[in-house]
């Protein structure tokens, strides 16, 4: 009797307390896996915003009839003498922009002779100098297809070329139209400091949730980075001696000592890693594996496409760090685990009879944490005041529980905080667009208005006249639309749902979609944060149907019960299973913005035709 107490006492313990690990380390895994892909998101989203700003402003110049002009006097000024007030304007444009978007030139370069030659930049020294790419490259700027068509905008990689910048830069174009006949290129010089900025946060990483060990960083096509490692300033040595046992010591050293130069790996380092192929394969996940340093990570990854320039973005945090927790618990397990067999064994000689109740007091609280109940205990004096030895089977196990409950409260947590962190993100973006939008309405607007009004005062008559007017007219409303789409928490200000029907008559002019139109309330309780929030989707959903599904009529339908129910459907070709189990960045998107207010989005293909998107809204309405 006392050998199969002892048996059953062992067993139940050791089965409860593996059960427990496995299911605490699950629960582990699961959020940090999370964690990584949100950062991964959020920070791909920066990164093509950052990209977007310039290629809008790119297709801006181009179209620009006043500016375009500008352009090619420059281009032509060897046949055709530029104006002391031409040069002035680009410089004071190019200074501005610069401090705008952050670009560390401004390039106009032509294609009319035998070489690209650079005819104006912002800095003197560059002038009449080769476009600093190797011949071949640099001719392929002005012949490739890409090039040719009015509106094309075109991104080189990252290269590092000392003679013309001291750290890594790239060059994102566009073509300049004399006629229909490209001339030259306008090119912004993009420095790889502000590639970093985005992916280290400034580099604040544990201030960001990143720990003490997670980055987020860029490979390029021939697996080497294009960002900073967040080791070259947290523990530069380490990085160097990782180095140098995967690569040897000739290379090793090489290797770490153009990074130490340098103060960078962009360009530099290989990472030659499972996930980074991977993400370079087209491919997105999350895997435990070595990174470049040869350290077990969790790492997520995933491609990012830039212009038509491939890259892996990936997040990752080392696997020690994330699993610290559940090595600690461990040690608790197996602390607990001497301590209730050690009452086990004095139990069993103490006698049968005044152990069996105990015991199946046991069992039966073993029972309840395996059906999930932690918050259970063992209370010392309900069946063992007769047993003064069991007291520390009591505390041992009551011990492990504490354990068990505070890893899983710590787990949630870290899980609300990724949480978090994500509105806040979006919270951020939302804050830039309306900045912009203002400076846009404030600034550029109302200049415009000004040299419409100005220009109108002067009464001129005639056709060229007319088509001066009419070009200024133009612009101010395309900067009026931008401003007013940019700056929705304004717009939501008027009215909710005067607000989405007035955005669906403009997608629907704009894209030549019939649409429909059902609301069911006024929807006067719903705050700025979730009304914005449901702009964006529909707004998204509206051009999804009509570019990618092709569709010719959309029809949207607002409920409010005791949930908000927004329904999309479309009669395009409908979503395709590759398209929706790939994930797009703009359907990521669209789950995110649901989530940050407490939504679930759900997107199928209906039965006949077309898609259907439903988001159904159950948090805070504010």
């Amino acid at each position: 009797m006392r050998g199969l107490l002892l048996i059953v006492g062992c067993s139940v313990f050791f089965c409860t307390a593996m059960y427990s690990y496995l299911v605490a380390k699950k629960s582990l895994d699961r959020g940090y896996s999370d964690s990584r892909i949100s950062a991964r998101v959020n920070l791909s989203l920066a990164l093509e915003q950052y990209f977007r700003r310039f290629e809008s402003t790119l297709t801006s110049w181009s179209r620009n009839e006043h500016s375009r002009s500008d352009l090619i006097s420059v281009v032509n000024k060897k046949t055709i003498p530029m104006t002391q007030a031409t040069s002035d304007r680009l410089k004071k444009s190019a200074f501005e922009l610069g401090s705008q978007l952050g670009f560390s030139d401004l390039l106009v370069v032509s294609c009319l002779y035998n070489k690209p030659t650079i005819m104006f930049s912002m800095f003197q020294k560059r002038l009449k100098a080769s476009f600093p790419l190797s011949s071949q490259k640099a001719l392929e700027v002005c012949s490739k297809q890409s090039a040719k068509r009015p509106g094309s905008v075109w991104f080189t990689d990252y290269f590092r070329d000392e003679s013309w910048s001291e750290r890594p830069v790239a060059f994102l174009g566009a073509p300049i139209f004399e006629e229909e006949t490209p001339i030259g290129q306008l090119v912004f010089e993009i420095p790889i400091q502000e590639i970093n900025r985005i992916l280290t946060l400034d580099r604040k990483w544990k201030e960001s949730g990143h720990g003490k060990s997670g980055e987020t960083y860029l490979v390029g096509s021939d697996l080497i980075m294009r960002s900073d490692s967040r080791f070259v300033s947290e523990g530069r040595e380490e990085l160097f001696n990782s180095v140098r046992k995967l690569y040897g010591r000739s290379f090793g050293d090489e290797l770490a000592d153009k990074i130490n130069r340098s103060g960078s790996t962009a360009l530099i380092l290989p990472v030659k890693t499972e996930s980074a192929k991977l993400a370079l394969q087209g491919k997105e996940g999350v895997i435990t594996t070595a990174d470049y340093r040869g350290i077990p990570v969790i790492s997520a990854y995933a491609p990012i496409t830039i212009s038509g320039q491939r890259w892996a973005i990936l997040s990752e945090i080392d696997s020690a760090e994330a699993f610290e927790s559940i090595t600690r618990l461990r040690y608790a397990f197996g602390g607990a685990a001497l301590v209730i067999l050690l009452s086990i064994v004095i139990i069993a000689h103490v006698g049968a009879q005044k152990v069996s109740y105990p015991v199946s007091k046991l069992t039966e609280t073993v029972r309840r944490v395996q059906a999930g109940d932690y918050s259970v205990r063992l209370k010392p004096g309900e069946a063992f005041e007769k047993i003064e030895e069991f007291s520390h089977l009591v505390s041992g196990f009551n011990q492990m529980l504490d354990n068990i409950e505070i890893s899983q409260r710590k787990i949630l947590e870290e899980l609300q905080k990724r949480r978090q962190l994500e509105n806040e993100i979006v919270h951020i973006s939302e804050n830039e667009q309306l900045r912009i939008g203002q400076e846009l309405h404030d600034g550029l607007l109302q200049q415009l208005l000004g040299i419409l009004y100005f220009y109108r005062s002067l009464k001129p008559v005639g056709g060229r006249f007319d088509q001066l007017d009419r070009y200024i007219s133009t612009a101010v409303e395309d900067v009026r639309k931008v401003a007013h789409e940019l700056c929705v928490f304004q717009i939501i200000s008027e009215g909710f749902v005067q607000s989405i029907e007035k955005m669906l008559k403009q997608m629907s002019a704009l894209y030549s979609v019939a649409y429909s139109f059902q609301v069911d309330s006024n929807f006067s309780s719903i705050g700025e944060t979730t009304g914005v929030a449901i702009y964006r989707i529909l707004h998204e959903a509206f051009v999804n149907a009509a570019k990618h599904g092709h569709a010719k009529t959309v029809r949207v339908v607002l409920s409010e019960k005791k949930e908000i129910y927004v329904t999309v459907v479309d009669d395009g070709v409908g979503i395709s299973d590759e398209a929706k189990e790939s994930g797009g960045l703009g359907l990521r998107i669209m789950e995110l913005r649901a989530r940050s207010i407490g939504g679930t989005i759900q997107i199928e293909r209906a039965e006949d035709r077309g898609t259907i998107v439903k988001l159904v809204i159950t948090g805070d309405r504010q």
